[in-house]
């Protein structure tokens, strides 16, 4: 009989911030772009994009992009929390960068993120 580990205190941290995202944001949202719009906000601008995605989560290309894209209005049902934006000096290359209603969802769930990061007696 194989033996399951338990998460340990980082996996609890992060099932509760993903289960805070998901209270405050939309309950259906893909875990993906979750991980890709908390991306957007710790990582300075002009480095997340689908290719960055590609090679921090190890999806194929396609998978990358169309999560990415979600996050946008660039689709039916896009969240508009990001939207794409050219490179200071290379107009070939695309990434995220939030939108003011990206901003405002950042601010919101920074403080339910921090707590769920301290939880008692896992911090």
């Amino acid at each position: 009989m194989k033996q399951v580990t338990p998460f340990g205190v980082s996996g609890v941290r992060f099932r509760k911030q993903i289960e805070a995202f998901r209270k405050e944001v939309n309950h259906e949202m893909h875990i993906l772009q979750m991980i890709i719009f908390v991306e957007v906000v710790n990582n300075p601008q002009h480095t997340v994009n689908p290719k960055y995605i590609k090679d921090l989560l190890a999806i194929i290309p396609s998978s990358a992009s169309r999560h990415c894209k979600r996050l946008t209005n660039d689709v039916e049902d896009g969240y508009g929390l990001c939207q794409v934006v050219y490179g200071h000096n290379d107009y070939i290359s695309k990434y995220l960068e939030l939108t003011k209603k990206g901003e405002d969802l950042a601010d919101t769930i920074r403080p339910v993120f921090q707590e769920a990061f301290t939880l008692k007696g896992l911090s």
